[in-house]
């Protein structure tokens, strides 16, 4: 990418691994390679190398291994379930394994950690402030571990399918990470999930994503139609026949207004977009990697 677009450090993909010895893992870090990404997100989360909150050394070290050295970037992508808006006696728990998951990314050569922002119960606004407290205080306690670490925390927009639970639209996302303040805690964009919040809610899709994107230093880009999951489907080919769900479709396949969202946001020096395709259609991946290179070489950033 000519001079890392100012401040775009590249195209990066996300790739299984499900093996409990990584038996995949290889095969799909090699894969990576020859499709010429310019980094790769690892899923921590479904990797055995936390256990009860506790590092497991010995996976680690295979897992080490497995990845050696290789000619891009790395992220990770740790435990979607670690929610720093939970109830207080489980907190030390999730804070437990977030620290963990931190040094295994680290260890495993990683530049960025994926993880999901909060949740709670839909309460009276006391509730939710005080929630949204916690998340911000665990937040500076996990950002200066990650410092220690030389790695950037990166909170990741989430949505709910109904209102019975909630969760932080980008824009409250973008307040949070302003409110945390942390050199090493900044914001993972997600467009899909951005566009379901924001039709669940009713808000303007296109100014949630201006207001997040300046904070975001990590993208999963995936398209889809921002619907909630509301109709029972049977098969990812009916949620697709619905344009339902956060269907982690190739780039063009679903409705976001990609060339408005380019031309109007700006994202935080140093973003990587990175692809979650959905396995179904890994066979489009070469065409979403060149369509999302289209997209990175028309971003702009905040500097």
């Amino acid at each position: 990418m000519d001079e890392m677009n100012k401040g775009i450090l590249g195209v990066g993909i996300s790739i299984k691994c499900i093996d409990a010895d990584f038996r995949d893992l290889g095969p799909n870090l090699e894969e990576a390679e020859a499709l010429g990404v310019d980094s790769v997100e690892i899923p921590t989360l479904t990797m055995p190398l936390v256990a009860d909150g506790k590092i497991m050394r010995e996976q680690l070290r295979k897992a080490k291994e497995v990845i050696g050295q290789r000619p891009y970037r790395i992220t990770a992508h740790g435990p979607i379930a670690i929610n720093l808006m939970d109830d207080d006696w489980r907190l030390p728990l999730h804070e437990q394994v977030l620290a963990a998951s931190i040094e295994v990314a680290a260890e495993l050569g990683a530049e960025h950690y994926v993880m999901h922002s909060g949740m709670c119960n839909d309460m009276q606004s006391p509730a939710i402030n005080i929630a949204y407290a916690k998340q911000r205080e665990a937040l500076q306690r996990a950002g200066d571990f990650a410092k220690q670490h030389d790695i950037i925390i990166t909170v990741e927009n989430c949505f709910t399918y109904d209102r019975s639970r909630l969760t932080a639209l980008p824009s409250r996302l973008a307040a949070e990470i302003a409110a945390v303040n942390h050199p090493n805690v900044k914001a993972c964009f997600d467009f899909s999930h951005g566009l379901i919040n924001a039709t669940l809610h009713g808000v303007e899709f296109l100014e949630e994503a201006a207001a997040l994107a300046p904070y975001a230093k990590h993208l999963h880009v995936h398209d889809s139609f921002g619907k909630p999951y509301d109709i029972k489907a049977h098969s990812r080919a009916e949620r697709l026949a619905f344009g339902q769900g956060d269907i982690h479709l190739p780039i063009g396949w679903g409705s976001i207004a990609w060339g408005q969202l380019i031309e109007r946001i700006r994202f935080h020096p140093g973003v990587i977009f990175n692809i979650e395709l959905e396995q179904t259609y890994w066979s489009q991946v070469k065409d979403s990697i060149s369509a999302v290179r289209e997209l990175a070489a028309r971003a702009k950033t905040t500097e």
